[in-house]
């Protein structure tokens, strides 16, 4: 036969890597239907379609979201609820992006999460109540004591986090001692997950942490070997941008996020950066030293640029 060696050459597939190459294409609304036809194809599609979760798109608000119009009386219910299904589907996440306090703590205190790639804290963090997936119970330990930094020091959650805060000086004890825990429940989830390629802190998220040591921060970025995307408020900490990329070579892709107008400071060559952005607005000679210093970059970002009369465009 003419097509012999062609024939030879084909490889039928199984049913499950036919799923599998077909689905990688099929969005979360195309998946759900499919997981739902048998046992065999659910067991196969379950991983794609918990992939990747943005609770922005799709049903994922819905499914994330629903403890945040419960009613307090059903509200421990709706809490077991997002932490069951972090337990149950949070090895199959690659890519975490969320906007919900909610969702970090209990991707975070489910204990199963540990296979990010991506987790990104979106711009408008929608901070919830107080009782919010355990978090009444561990302020319970900060009641009673007039000084704050003993009442954070009884809701410490690991090792790792002591004497890590700098300066506590928030105006309501409680509403720090509620951040402290949310800040030490990110932080657990990135060192749980030693793959991470890329992380990202919305400009606005800085609000939802309480400022920690820069050793700490460093050490623990530097543990991520893999790392290469970092879209961080690092600079509103009083970190320049070479010193963070001096520190953490293999990041590729930067965003450099300030809640204060400061202009950012390059002051050598970086060639592996490939993507930087500015929530600044630059003049010419800023930019040009950006452009200079970073001799590999592909994509620039900036908020806006001054010419030299002082007139911003953004």
């Amino acid at each position: 036969m003419t097509d012999g060696p062609c024939l030879s050459a084909t490889r039928v597939l199984t049913l499950p890597e036919l799923l599998t190459s077909i689905g990688s294409y099929l969005d979360p609304p195309d998946l759900l239907p499919c997981v739902k036809v048998c046992q065999l194809w659910n067991q196969v599609l379950i991983p794609l379609l918990w992939r990747a979760i943005d609770d922005a798109q799709y049903s994922w608000q819905k499914v994330l979201k629903e403890i945040v119009n419960s009613d307090r009386a059903d509200r421990a219910q709706k809490e077991e609820q997002l932490r069951d299904i972090f337990t149950k589907y949070g090895r199959h996440i690659r890519d975490l992006r969320t906007d919900g306090f909610l969702t970090i703590v209990a991707a975070q205190a489910a204990g199963s999460c540990i296979n990010l790639r991506i987790l990104s804290i979106e711009n408008n963090m929608r901070y919830h109540s107080q009782e919010a997936c355990g978090v009444q119970d561990l302020l319970r330990g900060c009641v009673g004591s007039d000084e704050v930094g003993e009442r954070l020091s009884k809701a410490i959650l690991s090792p790792v986090f002591e004497g890590v805060i700098m300066s506590p000086s928030w105006p309501h004890v409680e509403w720090m001692c509620q951040r402290w825990i949310f800040t030490q429940r990110f932080w657990l989830l990135v060192l749980h997950n030693p793959l991470l390629e890329g992380l990202r802190f919305g400009h606005r998220s800085h609000t939802m942490f309480l400022p920690l040591q820069h050793a700490f921060i460093g050490s623990t970025l530097a543990s991520l070997p893999k790392l290469t995307r970092l879209h961080s408020y690092l600079s509103s900490q009083d970190l320049s941008f070479s010193t963070v990329i001096e520190q953490f070579p293999q990041v590729q892709h930067y965003a450099d996020y300030r809640n204060y107008p400061v202009i950012p400071v390059i002051d050598r060559t970086f060639p592996q950066i490939q993507t930087f952005r500015s929530s600044m607005i630059l003049q010419l000679p800023h930019i040009l030293t950006i452009l200079n210093l970073l001799p590999n970059l592909e994509h620039l970002w900036i908020k806006g640029f001054r010419s030299p009369d002082g007139v911003s465009v953004q």
